[in-house]
């Protein structure tokens, strides 16, 4: 993941500023790309962001309630959830496309 930040972001950005010089440079991450923004090495070539679903990866650096919200999703439905009644049905209509029933 370090890569898309020093290589892929930093090389848009830098891609972006050379080819558009006058423009102001607006970027828009999703994820991890809200993250890597504030990782690369030219983001205040950035004049503005829109950062969708850019969270902090761990849990305990979330503020209360969320942060026990998020704890009780991965620790009580994340990990049960494999053995759900939704996903033993999800994994039959699979079966059935893969045999071409569906």
């Amino acid at each position: 993941m370090s890569d898309w930040v020093a290589l892929d972001v930093t090389a848009a950005v830098a891609w972006m500023r050379e080819r558009y010089k006058s423009l102001p440079l607006n970027y828009v991450g999703h994820s991890f790309g809200g993250q890597a923004l504030g990782l690369a090495a030219n983001n205040s070539e950035v004049s503005r962001a829109l950062l969708i679903a850019a969270q902090a990866g761990y849990w305990k650096l979330m503020a209360s309630p969320e942060r026990y919200r998020v704890f009780a999703m991965l620790n009580f439905v994340g990990i049960p959830s494999p053995g759900s009644w939704a996903m033993r049905r999800l994994e039959r209509v699979g079966r059935g496309f893969a045999e071409g029933r569906i």
